[in-house]
């Protein structure tokens, strides 16, 4: 319909490395629809490549994440502990941290308010 707004959903993955981390900043909805670019972005080759054996989750830009979103987060979570890494999640929006209070999944991460926050956290532990 012309004249009516419509909301553009979708996924921005960006990927890149930080000290012993792999950092993915994901931005928009994380459902469906998107899952399948979150594990584009972290193919397993990548962990443990340039000692990166940590995932770092910057979720302060997205917005929304469904149970298939949810399912891709706990595959990341799994693959990089099973590698002997750690996964730390950055200020989620209410919504995002919600979803993943409700599912368990701050019980399994540290939370940090910044990257670089995040980035030492999980340094520290060697």
């Amino acid at each position: 319909m012309a004249g009516i707004p419509t909301e553009t959903t979708g996924l921005e993955v960006l990927r890149y490395g930080r000290g012993a981390c792999t950092v993915l900043r994901l931005v928009g909805e994380l459902d469906l629809s998107t899952a399948h670019q979150v594990r584009n972005a972290f193919p397993a080759e990548l962990a443990g490549r340039r000692g990166r054996r940590h995932l770092v989750l910057d979720l302060r830009r997205l917005r929304f994440v469904d149970s298939s979103g949810l399912g891709v987060l706990f595959e990341l979570y799994r693959w990089v502990t099973a590698q002997g890494g750690r996964v730390a999640v950055v200020r989620p929006t209410p919504p995002v941290a919600r979803a993943l209070r409700l599912a368990g999944y701050g019980k399994l991460t540290t939370a940090a308010e910044s990257v670089d926050e995040a980035v030492r956290s999980l340094e520290g532990d060697g």
